[in-house]
């Protein structure tokens, strides 16, 4: 994936590497829910070219606010 916009790799990287921490998870569980998170960023950021890596943030989440959500949709204790 290109990331034209003001979003940098390093950034999305570190986000990304931030929200896998958050979660307390399996792995294999936390690879599945990474794979998905990063579809959905990879789609606002084509949908949205100029976004930064705060909008980003604003638009998902905190890592630890992600990592929560999708905890509680799973049904994970």
């Amino acid at each position: 994936m290109e990331i034209s916009g003001k979003v940098t790799k390093k950034e999305l990287t570190r986000y990304y590497r931030n929200v896998r921490h958050a979660l307390q998870c399996k792995r294999n569980i936390k690879k599945k829910i990474l794979t998905d998170f990063k579809c959905s960023v990879e789609a606002y950021i084509e949908d949205n070219p100029k976004t930064d890596i705060t909008e980003i943030i604003e638009h998902f989440g905190t890592p630890q606010a992600i990592a929560e959500e999708f905890v509680a949709n799973m049904g994970i204790d």
